[in-house]
């Protein structure tokens, strides 16, 4: 807990520090900010080299390249090209290659849009987890997913903050994998604490709960563990040998996974226990209350105390 809090602290004041200097809170791609993406492609195998330097024949710059492959290349900037600039981009590569570059104009209303939607569709997610752990559960086991959820989105972002990577699309999809990921990890803890919280005969308190967490958890660590590791270690594979077009995606997932897997050992039962000793149910003092007049009742005498 205390690494999570050191690293959402830096991913915050990094982000603000950078807020100041005007570059933005995180390094937005064009998907979510507004800029023009070109894939330049070959017949043959084609050289990075060499399209940038037909790049700067053109006389536009601020472009930066990622390699696709041995037949393609992006060519990215952050300014929305117009279709006259983009003829005169186009020309130079369709006589360097015989093939006409793609191309994907994003403007900033599009960019505004993509935001808006993406934390939309993030904000719903969450909301479904919270109803159907709420249903399958109690709320406050709901409280716990949502609040571990938060955790790893949080944590995946402030890394992307504190790195200055790219935040786009492909991040988006990692973060809606990783929500389900972690409360699949939570609730098999939470179903194992139920289990065991039935067999208990008296009052609970605070240690109780505690302690069936800590039982529950022994119980469930392993599994975990054990599938998380046959989850990141393919990521760590792509991660070493895999495409540079893939590396924001890998980045994000690896991240991603081990704060899932923290999260749901130590976040969300945490939580739980805070939520079940301030806001316990009422279940057992409604029940004392029916028990206490059916006492008295025994006793009623009609005619007499009736």
């Amino acid at each position: 807990n205390t690494i999570s809090i050191v690293i959402l602290a830096a991913g915050i004041l990094l982000g603000v520090v950078n807020m100041t200097q005007k570059k933005g809170f995180f390094n937005l791609g064009i998907d979510f900010s507004s800029g023009t993406k070109l894939t330049i492609t070959s017949n043959e195998t084609i050289d990075l080299d060499e399209v940038k330097t037909l790049m700067a024949e053109t006389g536009f710059d601020g472009f930066t390249y990622q390699s696709a492959g041995d037949n393609a290349v992006y060519a990215i900037t952050k300014q929305s090209l117009t279709t006259d600039e983009l003829n005169t981009i186009k020309e130079v590569y369709i006589e360097a290659y015989g093939i006409e570059p793609g191309d994907n104009v994003v403007t900033p209303v599009v960019g505004r849009d993509l935001v808006r939607n993406a934390f939309i569709l993030t904000i719903v997610a969450w909301i479904a987890m919270m109803i159907y752990v709420t249903i399958r559960f109690e709320w406050d086991y709901a409280l716990g997913c949502i609040t571990a959820l938060l955790h790893d989105v949080g944590i995946v972002l402030a890394v992307f903050s504190i790195l200055r990577m790219e935040v786009n699309i492909e991040l988006i999809s990692v973060l809606l994998t990783i929500i389900g990921y972690s409360i699949n990890n939570s609730i098999v803890v939470f179903d194992r604490v139920r289990e065991m919280l039935k067999d208990v005969k008296r009052k609970p308190n605070k240690e109780m709960y505690r302690d069936l967490v800590n039982r529950a958890l022994d119980a469930t660590i392993k599994m975990s563990i054990n599938s998380s590791i046959t989850t990141i270690l393919p990521v760590i594979v792509l991660l070493v040998i895999g495409s540079r077009a893939i590396i924001t995606f890998m980045v994000a997932m690896f991240i991603g996974l081990i704060a899932g897997t923290i999260s749901s050992i130590f976040v969300a039962p945490t939580v739980w226990i805070w939520a079940r000793d301030h806001f316990k149910p009422h279940e057992k003092k409604t029940k004392k209350k029916w028990e206490d007049k059916e006492h008295l009742d025994e006793y009623t005498i009609k005619g007499i105390n009736a």
